[in-house]
Formats: structure tokens, C-alpha cells, sequence
């Protein structure tokens, strides 16, 4: 997150939020701490806290989604 350029920034958070989520889903993690550790760097980079909200419930969400048509 912190290299990532602006413009970029919220695009990183996503992709993290996405991978992490399949770590939630093999019980290595839980959402909670996924989500906690995510706001803190989505935040540090200067994005706006509900975009980081919204921003790791999607890609949490959809590699969840994701994981299901796979199966």
C-alpha cells in the first residue's frame, strides 16, 4: 500500500483485500483482522475512510464470490 502511487492507491487496497480474502475462507485469518490491518494502511495512504470501508468489503466480498463459482 505504501509504495503504491496515488491514483493507485485504492486499486492496491482492493487487491489486498481480495487476496486476504481467500485466507479468510481457509480459516488462516479472520475477517476482523483482515479488515483491521486494511484500514490502517488504507488510511495511512491518505484515502477517505469510507472508501476503505467499502473498498475492502468489496474485494473481501467478491473473492468470496469468486471462490463459490469456482467450486
Amino acid at each position: 500500500m505504501q509504495s503504491a502511487r496515488q491514483g493507485g492507491r485504492n486499486q492496491a487496497l482492493y487487491a489486498a483485500a481480495y487476496a486476504l480474502g481467500r485466507l479468510i475462507a481457509a480459516g488462516t485469518l479472520t475477517e476482523q483482522e483482515v479488515s483491521d490491518a486494511l484500514t490502517q494502511a488504507g488510511l495511512s495512504t491518505g484515502l477517505a475512510p469510507a472508501r476503505v470501508t467499502s473498498t475492502i468489503r468489496d474485494g473481501i466480498r467478491r473473492s468470496a464470490h469468486a471462490r463459490g463459482a469456482a467450486a
